[in-house]
This record gives C-alpha cells, sequence and structure tokens, in this order.
C-alpha cells in the first residue's frame, strides 16, 4: 500500500512540474511574439514618418501649382512642418524636497 502511495505522489508531482513546464514555455512563447510585433510596429511607424517625410519634401513641379496648400496644411496638422523637438537638450531635473533644501544650505555655509 506504502508503494502504491509513492507512485501516486510520484505521478503527481511529476505532472506538476510538467504542467508548470508548459506555462512557462508558452509565456515565453507570449513574450517573444509580443516584442516581434513590437518591433515590427515600430518598424512599421518609422516607415511611416520617413514617406511622411519624404511626402513633405519631395513635390514635383505638378504637385506644386496643385496641392501646395493641401501638403502644408497637413504638415501643420500632424506636426511636421515644425521640426524634430527631441534634439533640444532637456533640462537636468531640480532635486526636490529635503536634498533640495541640504543642497541650499550646504551652498550659504560655503561663503
Amino acid at each position: 500500500m506504502e508503494e502504491f502511495f509513492a507512485d501516486i505522489k510520484t505521478f503527481k508531482d511529476a505532472f506538476v512540474q510538467a504542467h508548470q513546464e508548459i506555462i512557462r514555455q508558452r509565456e515565453e512563447e507570449e513574450k517573444k511574439r509580443r516584442m516581434q510585433e513590437a518591433r515590427e510596429q515600430s518598424l512599421r511607424e518609422q516607415l511611416e514618418r520617413q514617406q511622411r517625410k519624404l511626402a513633405l519634401v519631395d513635390m514635383d513641379a505638378a504637385q506644386t501649382q496643385e496641392g501646395v496648400m493641401d501638403s502644408l496644411l497637413e504638415a501643420l496638422q500632424t506636426g511636421s512642418a515644425f521640426g524634430n523637438r527631441n534634439n533640444r537638450q532637456q533640462r537636468r531635473q531640480r532635486p526636490a524636497g529635503a536634498e533640495r533644501r541640504a543642497q541650499l544650505s550646504r551652498s550659504r555655509s560655503r561663503t
């Protein structure tokens, strides 16, 4: 009887371990799939931005006469007419609260 229960326990432990392994594999596959989708989405967005930028700059003579106002209005609406704001330098964050007061008191004590 003891041997029977030992076999059942061994089976149960192996089953639980196999189940956990399957769950872990599914989570890894899901994570890989999400990463691939995010990568593809970022590539699509990057290509769309490049195409919009080229469409704004690349106007031929026929379109110059016809769609100047439309393309300028579209550029204003999308914000691409204003240039890239990411190139600006960001302000450094000032320390808050007690840390800022401590810095101020240190700077005052030096003078």
